[in-house]
């Protein structure tokens, strides 16, 4: 359910599993809008109305001794006058007029009498990504070591600052343990970052791909980052788990495992802070989750943590205990 692999295609179009639903959905017969069950239904009654009045009209007036041929005649002239024929017309006058009503409220309807069916409805249920949002996550704010952060721009084109105070702009040479924090958010990542017709996009987690941005913002691009710490070996996330974990290698001689993923799970494999002398506050930094998680944020913990260089395979237990809190 996670992870990368290696695919081989051997079917496209039609013969794919989707294509064989979207061949189904062909099949599919619409379903009526409860204003045309009710015109159907209006008909059916009205028609055997007249019919039935018709047929009592033609006996009772040749009983009284009129010819068979007039009577027919009125009674075909009594059918059709007795036909609403403009009804179908009004009708679509009254739902073009609620459809200009609702293109007003920029609410555009493709097919007239789902107006009606819109106008019936009780409880509407949307799916919020891709319809009420655009499926992109912004890195707005930023606690590390070296203090808070508050991060300028939204969406994926990588403009913006990272301000301190919500004031002052920084760069990654500015603060080390800020720079450390990109860093490894850039490097324990899956996500794509690209420039493609005017426009950024990210192939991958939208939560990981918002790193990178936060590093382009930065001036930390990820080619730049991964080239300098190639990636060795990795333990992909899992939602048991609650992390991810790469193995680096930088062209020093060092090795370093990062780790990302939830707070609790994060906070609780660490033993100590970047850069800091003094006691390990597990609860100030869980209060600091807290406080960013009560804002509506979705909050990540990164750490990072030292491997002999000649290690090339990163297991399970080495990711259990003795990080270093990067932010």
């Amino acid at each position: 359910t996670s992870g990368t692999a290696t695919g081989m295609v051997f079917a496209t179009g039609n013969q794919t599993e989707l294509g064989k639903i979207a061949g189904m959905l062909q099949d599919v017969q619409g379903v009526d809008t409860p204003l045309i069950r009710r015109l159907a239904q209006f008909s059916k009654v009205i028609t055997a109305a007249i019919i039935v009045f018709c047929v009592i009209s033609f006996g009772v007036g040749v009983a009284s001794g009129q010819s068979a041929t007039d009577m027919l005649m009125a009674v075909v002239a009594l059918a059709v006058s007795a036909i609403p024929e403009g009804l179908p017309a009004i009708m679509t006058i009254a739902l073009a007029i609620g459809v200009k009503r609702m293109a007003a409220r920029n609410a555009v309807i493709r097919k007239l009498p789902a107006v009606e069916a819109l106008g019936s409805a009780t409880v509407i249920c949307s799916d919020k990504t891709g319809t009420l949002t655009r499926n992109e996550m912004t890195v707005t704010h930023v606690v590390c070591p070296g203090g808070e952060y508050t991060v300028t721009g939204s969406g994926y084109e990588p403009t913006g600052a990272v301000l301190r105070d919500n004031a002052n702009p920084v760069t990654v040479d500015d603060s080390t343990a800020l720079a450390e924090l990109v860093q490894a958010g850039i490097l324990c990542n899956e996500a794509r970052l690209s420039h493609h017709d005017g426009s950024w996009r990210i192939d991958g987690d939208p939560t990981e791909g918002s790193l990178l941005v936060l590093g382009e913002k930065l001036d930390q691009t990820a080619a730049d980052v991964t080239a300098k710490w190639p990636r060795t070996d990795a333990i992909p996330f899992e939602s048991e788990q609650q992390f991810m974990a790469t193995l680096n290698h930088d062209h020093e001689g060092n090795a370093v495992i990062f780790l990302k993923g939830s707070p609790e799970a994060v906070l609780s494999r660490c033993t100590s802070a970047w850069e800091s002398t003094a006691p390990w506050a597990v609860t100030k930094w869980r209060q600091a989750a807290e406080s960013m998680a009560t804002k509506g944020l979705r909050v990540l913990a990164l750490a990072a943590k030292k491997k002999p260089p000649q290690e090339t395979v990163l297991e399970l237990e080495d990711t259990s205990s003795d990080f270093v809190l990067l932010g």
